[in-house]
Formats: structure tokens, C-alpha cells, sequence
């Protein structure tokens, strides 16, 4: 194991080289790689070369990657790093071409090491078995296989040529074999030597892509889905048309890991594809992960675990499993060790789930979901009862359907009413119906302009902020809370945006009673624990809900215009037939 003084010296050499990098060029992981391996091969030679292609041309091995080498390291970038060749030993920059992540940059696209581990290890990989990393990067995970498996047999694709030659540099230099391809990935379900054909697999694939916006290979791909199954449409998360591929490439009998959004595990658009996934027992677990584990993003995200015949999912919250970093987190060895226990046992972190207890839950993959409501422990002080924010809260008028029936109108009046099935994906329907009159008694119930809507049965329970047309009255009939909240204290898109979040539907869950009919009483609600930031960050994130809802708000006129157009096709070209 390393000492301590070795991995400093490792850090200062990284750190020096990124910092004469950036005096003539942007520091890109590619570029110090390519220059901490120049700087290895002169140690080693034991020469002062004149120029980068004489130190190329010295080495059989290095002369293969001679393209990849010149094209992130000219002569004016080699003499800004050339003077630390008498600084360090070659071991230091050979350890920072393996261990390329050590800069923290922002550049970087690997997994981190720490991630790879734990794949590993509930992949439970065997000697001689097949193993792929499709969208392989740098080579983290298949690196870490091969020097612990010797006999496993590792493949890697990626679409970035840097990345195989990153990967084939540091292979040679560990004394392993990894075949590496530049490829698009989507192209391996083409050959049908490779379907069904891989033991274990891994992929760290790209997040926040749409199957709309994917390429030519991958629509082909997609094409394959829908033609048999239809549960990939263009709003689909691109995270399950990889997930997709893995199975597709996956033996009867093997296993696949990928790491993936958590988006994707629970929203509305990816509704179908979890649906097909679990109804055909391809999931065997899910952990989600903590935050910043990445250098280039700061996301939390979802480790799924794809097999065949699974009934359950075993759900795995280690969000708060983690260790502080300087820039990131990382998991320690002894955060591994407890996810796997969590992984192999039934924890306060873990739980296993009925593929239909999933099904009722519109098969939302999100632990936090299904387990206790746990409060992060770093973010516990600006948590309170929700109580101390509300001013009022009303429920529903209590109304006959006979009774509505007889008041309402079919002509426009300037009172509705509004029920919950007229509130549909956390947006209130334009078209509610109109009420004749109103009768005193039911004056008291009238919503408020930005009251909070809440319903008070079925989870998972539907969202929505009142809008009140100055002159309009709106009546909430049935099962649900119509809540005044304090907004000098709250934003009510906010308290909005956490209870449609997966911590928000876990924290409702919590406070649930009743098995047949879930049901949320006042009591349990009022004491319910609400993250409750400074009003600045309250508005900032309100902020952005509200543009993505107005950016739906505009596909939905999108959508009905076209619609129309539709319809009216017939008509329109009739006049040609």
C-alpha cells in the first residue's frame, strides 16, 4: 500500500502540471495524462530528449500511441512541463496516468474509482468470465477487474478514440490485457456474435439525454424496442434505451450494473419503461447513491442492477454512506462495506420490494420511497414542522355528487369547482366546470390564490398551487387540503416542488395511514419535518420549476394545435381526391 508521503507527491506533481498547462492551453484530463506520460517515459529512459517525438520514438509501446500523445501535447506545451521531469520520479507520473482523477478536474468523464469497486463487487465477478464496460471512458472499471481477476476476460467500448487509448496506455503500463473499440455502442446489438453473449457488464453511460435527441445507431436500436414492446417514446430517458441494451447483451444467467439518473427511476415520462423493466423482472436492486461522488457534476445518482427472474427489488438508500472529500465525496472502504451489508441484509437503509407492491407505486425505483423518511443529517437544521409555516388549512367541501349534479352549470359562470382528478401531473386542468351559485355555507372552503392543493388519499398524492383569476371563485370539492402557507416564510412552489421530489412523495409516504386506502390525516401532516431554506433559495428553485412548467405549458399548446391540424386533415385535402 501506498505511504503517505508517495500519494503527496503524486498530488503536488498532478497539481503542477495542470498549473503549467493552463500558461498555454486549457488543462483537459486528456492533456495531462498525455503529459504526466511523456514525463514518465523520460524518467524512465533516463534521458533529456530534445523533442516530444524523439521520447515517442524511443518507446515501442508509446511510438502506437504517437497520435494521441502529439495531438494533446506540442513542443511549446512539453517545455511548460518538461522542468518536473527532475522533480518527481517516474513512478509518481506513472501512478497519475493511472490514477487520472486525482487533479479533481472538472474535465474528467471517468468513474470514480470508488464506484467501480463497489460494482464489482456485487457484480461478484468469476475467473474466466466475460466481462464488458460499454461507454467505458478511461477504463476505471476494467482496469479494476483485471488486475484483481487476471483470467477475466475484459472488453471496453466508447465512442471517444482518446478514451481506448487512454485505456490501452494504461493497460500496458499495469501489465494487463483489455480489448478496447472505438465504437458506438449501439452498434454491438447489430452483431450477433455479441447479443447474449457477456457474463458481467458495466456502464457509466452519459445522463440527461432524451431518446429524441439520440443517434442515428441508437434510433435503430430503439426501433428493435418499440417494434416488439412500445415503452420507449422520445420523451423516454435515454437511461433505459442503454439499460435496454445491456440486457441485450447480457447471458440468460449474467448480471449488469449501470450507473444512471434518478430522474429516471421515478418520472412520468419514463412511466412505460419502468413498467416493462419490472413486469419482466429485470431489476434486482437499485442503490442510490450520494451526492458528488463525480468531478464534473455534483448530481446524486441511482446504481441499478439489471438480471432476468426477479420478483422483488432490493432497494438500497446510501445517499448519506459516503465520506467528506475536498472537492467531492468518495466511498471509503468502510462505506462499501456498509452498502453491501445494507445490499445482503434488511437495514434501516434497505428493504426488499414486491414487484407489485412497485406496480401501485406507478413503479417508482427510488429507495427513499419505500423506506423510512430519514432527514440528511448535514441539512437537519433547516428542517421544521410544517406547521409553523402554515396559516390555514381547509379540506374539500364535503358535497353529494347528486347535490354538484344540480349546481353546476353548462353555461360559464364566474365560479368553478375543482376536483382531483382535474389535477393531472401537478398541473390544474383549464377547463373546470361551473357552479350556478354558491351557497353561503360553502364560501368558507373557497381557494386562495397560491393556496397549496394537497390530496388527502391515494398516494402517491397529487400537488398543485391554486391560480385565482381576480373576479373567478374556485370551490375544492372531495378528498383533499386546500393550505394557506405563511409566504413570508415559504415559497408555495417550493413546498410544491419537495413534495413532488422523491424525498418530498417519501416524506407523505412517512405520514400515510390505512393499507387499502392510504390516507394523510391533519395532525400528521402539521408535524410532518419540511426542509425550509432561506427565502433566496426558496425562490431560486421555485423559479426554475416555474419556467420548466411554463416550458409545458407551451408543448401543451404545441401539442393541441397540432392535434387540430390532425384532425382536420381529411377535410382539408378532400377537395384533391
Amino acid at each position: 500500500m501506498q505511504n503517505k508521503e508517495f500519494k503527496t507527491q503524486v498530488e503536488n506533481a498532478a497539481y503542477s502540471i495542470a498549473n503549467r498547462l493552463r500558461g498555454v492551453c486549457v488543462p483537459t484530463n486528456e492533456r495531462i495524462i498525455a503529459a504526466a506520460y511523456l514525463l514518465y517515459l523520460t524518467g524512465k529512459q533516463n534521458y533529456s530528449f530534445d523533442n516530444v517525438n524523439e521520447i515517442i520514438d524511443n518507446d515501442s509501446f508509446a511510438a502506437h500511441k504517437k497520435y494521441f500523445i502529439t495531438n494533446f501535447v506540442n513542443e511549446e506545451t512539453w517545455k511548460s512541463v518538461q522542468p518536473l521531469a527532475n522533480e518527481y520520479s517516474s513512478d509518481v507520473f506513472k501512478e497519475i496516468v493511472l490514477i487520472n482523477d486525482i487533479t479533481n478536474s472538472r474535465f474528467d468523464i471517468s468513474t470514480p474509482k470508488s464506484i467501480t469497486e463497489l460494482a464489482k463487487k456485487i457484480l461478484n465477478i468469476k475467473e474466466n468470465e466475460t466481462i464488458t464496460d460499454l461507454c467505458c471512458g478511461y477504463g476505471n472499471f476494467l482496469l479494476n477487474v483485471a488486475t484483481t481477476i487476471s483470467t477475466a476476460h475484459c472488453y471496453g467500448y466508447d465512442l471517444n478514440p482518446s478514451c481506448k487509448d487512454i485505456m490501452d496506455i494504461r493497460a500496458n503500463l499495469l501489465g494487463v490485457n483489455i480489448k478496447a473499440e472505438t465504437i458506438n455502442v449501439f452498434e454491438l446489438a447489430e452483431n450477433n456474435k455479441l447479443i447474449n453473449s457477456f457474463d458481467k457488464l458495466f456502464s457509466n453511460y452519459p445522463f440527461g439525454i432524451r431518446a429524441s435527441g439520440m443517434t442515428d445507431f441508437a434510433e435503430k436500436f430503439i426501433n428493435t424496442l418499440t417494434d416488439v414492446n412500445p415503452y420507449i417514446f422520445p420523451g423516454t430517458s435515454s437511461d433505459w434505451i442503454y439499460n435496454s441494451l445491456l440486457l441485450r447483451l447480457m447471458k440468460k444467467d449474467g448480471k449488469a450494473i449501470a450507473i444512471m439518473t434518478n430522474g429516471a427511476c421515478f418520472n412520468s415520462s419514463d412511466l412505460q419503461a419502468r413498467r416493462y423493466f419490472i413486469d419482466n423482472g429485470f431489476v434486482e436492486a437499485v442503490i442510490a447513491l450520494p451526492n458528488a461522488l463525480f468531478n464534473s457534476t455534483t448530481i446524486p445518482v441511482t446504481m441499478i442492477v439489471l438480471s432476468n427472474f426477479n420478483r422483488t427489488v432490493r432497494m438500497v438508500d446510501a445517499t448519506q454512506l459516503f465520506t467528506k472529500g475536498r472537492r467531492t465525496n468518495i466511498l471509503s472502504d468502510k462505506n462499501i462495506e456498509d452498502i453491501l451489508f445494507a445490499y445482503n441484509n434488511n437495514t434501516e437503509n434497505s428493504t426488499s420490494i414486491p414487484n407489485d407492491e412497485l406496480k401501485i407505486n406507478e413503479y417508482a425505483l427510488s429507495p427513499q420511497r419505500y423506506l423510512a423518511y430519514n432527514i440528511p443529517e448535514e441539512n437537519k437544521e433547516n428542517y421544521i414542522a410544517f406547521k409553523h409555516v402554515i396559516k390555514q388549512i381547509k379540506r374539500g367541501t364535503p358535497i353529494k355528487a347528486s347535490e354538484l349534479d344540480r349546481l353546476s352549470s353548462n353555461e360559464e359562470t364566474n365560479i368553478k369547482y375543482l376536483r382531483l382528478q382535474d389535477i393531472q401531473n401537478g398541473i390544474i386542468s383549464d377547463d373546470l366546470h361551473y357552479l350556478k351559485e354558491l351557497e353561503p355555507r360553502q364560501a368558507q372552503y373557497l381557494l386562495k390564490d397560491e393556496d397549496l392543493i394537497l390530496g388527502k388519499i391515494g398516494f402517491p398524492y397529487k400537488v398543485a398551487v391554486a391560480k385565482i383569476i381576480p373576479g373567478q371563485s374556485v370551490l375544492p370539492v372531495g378528498n383533499m387540503y386546500a393550505i394557506e402557507l405563511d409566504t413570508t416564510k415559504v415559497n408555495p412552489y417550493y413546498i410544491k416542488s419537495f413534495f413532488e421530489s422523491e424525498q418530498g412523495a417519501a416524506a407523505l409516504k412517512s405520514i400515510t395511514t390505512g393499507v387499502t386506502i392510504p390516507i394523510i390525516s391533519v395532525d400528521r401532516l402539521k408535524n410532518l419535518q419540511v426542509p425550509v431554506p432561506d427565502i433566496a433559495e426558496q425562490n431560486k428553485i421555485a423559479n426554475e420549476y416555474l419556467a420548466v412548467l411554463d416550458e409545458i405549458q407551451v408543448l401543451k399548446l404545441k401539442l393541441q394545435k397540432a392535434t387540430d391540424r390532425l384532425n382536420n386533415v381529411f377535410d382539408k385535402m378532400k377537395e384533391g381526391i
